[in-house]
């Protein structure tokens, strides 16, 4: 199997479309059969960046090594490791609040269901072989379109944060008429990481507890996530 430096940038992106959507659906998944909410993810839909870098990382570097499974296993437990960390420390530097917790149980487990994507590469190789150019190129953009959108929307809800807890804060200070509706609104676009992320949403609670009273910080958030 072809190191990374042999990869065409066409062929790389299509391995990390491929590897972001079976991340997302084995993510859903579990947190489904765990009871846990689905609808995860940085971006709103099936777009596992961390999932697509691993899934390059696993065909252009490890699997060109033609380890031994006993000798795969704990590598992928490893990648996954260091892929969870990245994730939760990206998070904390740009998002200003986690927004997820690492958890060293889950990135193992992660490191197993990689496992799925080894026996699945031989057939994603062939699948790109078998794609006529013209029909790669559909469906890369069907999937790259979306998610540049998603990906501007993701570092626009990251980057604005701080700035958001801040125009609440003002909100909250001032006691407007009309405070309450501001305040939800300024919480809305949040929703979905609020429902889904436990950590993000102790985070911002603790956040909010600084300039509102209790009952008045549980009462915003349970309504924003409905």
């Amino acid at each position: 199997m072809m190191m990374l430096t042999a990869w065409k940038p066409i062929q790389l992106l299509f391995l990390f479309a491929v590897f972001a959507i079976l991340g997302w659906l084995m993510e859903q998944v579990l947190y489904f059969v765990t009871g846990r909410a689905a609808l995860r993810g940085w971006l709103s839909g099936p777009w596992g960046i961390l999932s697509g870098l691993g899934g390059i990382v696993l065909v252009t570097v490890i699997l060109p090594l033609e380890m031994y499974w006993f000798e795969l296993i704990p590598v992928l437990m490893v990648l996954a490791m260091v892929l969870n960390g990245l994730g939760v420390l990206g998070h904390k530097v740009f998002l200003g609040a986690p927004l997820w917790r690492f958890s060293m149980g889950f990135s193992m487990f992660a490191g197993l269901l990689c496992m799925i994507g080894v026996e699945l590469s031989d057939r994603i190789l062939w699948l790109m072989d078998w794609l006529p150019a013209p029909a790669m190129l559909v469906l890369l953009l069907a999937f790259y379109l979306p998610f540049t959108r998603n990906v501007i929307d993701g570092l626009a809800l990251t980057l604005f944060y701080r700035r958001r807890m801040e125009d609440l804060e003002d909100v909250a200070s001032d006691k407007t008429p009309r405070y309450k509706e501001d305040a939800l609104a300024i919480l809305a676009p949040y929703r979905r990481w609020l429902w889904a992320y436990p950590a993000f949403f102790d985070a911002t609670a603790q956040k909010m507890l600084r300039f509102m009273s209790w009952a008045d910080c549980r009462a915003f958030l349970a309504e924003t996530i409905g």
